[in-house]
């Protein structure tokens, strides 16, 4: 009896790892595998693009300034949904502090892509402009932006990484904003 039964679930363990799409369990080729990795194809995910906003940062390297992005590092960085009269539209305020490699640049925040999650992800794209005049190395930046109705997180990019992730955002209604001069 024995010898019947470890034969049946042998067959039922089979039957279960199976890839239900009609094909018979064979050894593993990996031209059939589903992971890029496995095809020997590059992957075309970030390897610092969150899945989820559940997923952990990644950690990044250290900064390596370039022509593309003279950051050496960033600090103070803060996001605030700013309610407008009605039919003005919210705005999204984000702040932060940028350590350059060296003075005489100016920077900006631009409208990056929105990654399309629950809640979504805004990307901000910094650019920088050479001034040709010496100045700090700590630049302050400030962008707006319309804003959107939830955000999962803001990440901050520089090039191609990532400097920051401002994961709470704070929400104020119908308050009208004081420009800056």
């Amino acid at each position: 009896m024995a010898k019947l039964i470890a034969p049946a679930l042998l067959s039922m363990a089979l039957i279960a790892c199976a890839p239900g799409d009609g094909r018979e369990l064979g050894g593993m080729d990996d031209s059939n595998s589903a992971t890029p990795a496995a095809r020997g194809a590059p992957s075309t995910q970030s390897p610092d693009a969150p899945v989820s906003n559940l997923d952990p940062v990644a950690p990044q390297p250290p900064a390596t300034p370039t022509a593309e992005c003279p950051v050496l590092g960033s600090r103070g960085w803060s996001a605030a949904v700013i309610g407008k009269p009605p039919g003005a539209g919210d705005r999204l305020r984000v702040e932060g502090v940028l350590v350059l490699s060296e003075g005489g640049y100016r920077a900006r925040l631009e409208h990056g892509a929105v990654l399309e999650m629950h809640p979504p992800i805004q990307r901000l794209e910094l650019a920088f402009e050479r001034t040709g005049a010496s100045g700090s190395r700590e630049i302050a930046v400030r962008g707006e932006f319309p804003a959107l109705s939830e955000y999962g997180a803001i990440d901050i990019r520089c090039g191609n990484r990532s400097l920051a992730s401002i994961t709470s955002v704070a929400w104020t209604e119908n308050k009208i904003m004081e420009e800056d001069k």
